[in-house]
């Protein structure tokens, strides 16, 4: 009785992971800009990135990188984060290129964290004085 009544709490103690992985899996690989986009980057960094509004994202599968520029409109916790000269902090982000003009950092020193998971780099470039936030996903 008691092996039966420990084996049905398993059981729906273990259902409930089933749909979290298969969303997490699908998140985790999306790579254009269609849906997802700031999960992906905080599934990748494991840093919150608080309420923003999006400005404009980019996607080239040619260098396979997305990146994606928001006005942050929470705080962003900079813990991980290091500053950095503006030329140097260009310099990281695979996709400038993809950018125009007017989206590009203006700052002389940036807030930048970076690193990589799963064999894809990710970089983060915060701007105080305009509280943009850059966010790159290299695959």
């Amino acid at each position: 009785m008691k092996i039966n009544l420990i084996r049905k709490k398993l059981f729906w103690n273990l259902l409930w992971i089933i749909p979290v992985v298969l969303i997490y899996l699908t998140f985790s690989d999306l790579e254009d800009c269609q849906a997802m986009v700031i999960d992906t980057y905080e599934i990748h960094s494991n840093i919150d990135i608080p309420a923003v509004l999006p400005l404009n994202c980019y996607y080239d599968e040619e260098i396979d990188v997305r990146i994606s520029v928001y006005i942050l409109e929470g705080t962003l916790n900079l813990n991980r984060f290091k500053t950095m000269d503006r030329y140097e902090t260009i310099g990281l982000l695979s996709g400038r290129n993809l950018l125009n003009e007017n989206e590009i950092p203006k700052s002389d020193k940036l807030s930048v964290a970076t690193g990589d998971k799963w064999g894809r780099t990710w970089t983060y470039v915060f701007e105080a004085k305009t509280r943009r936030l850059w966010a790159e996903l290299k695959y």
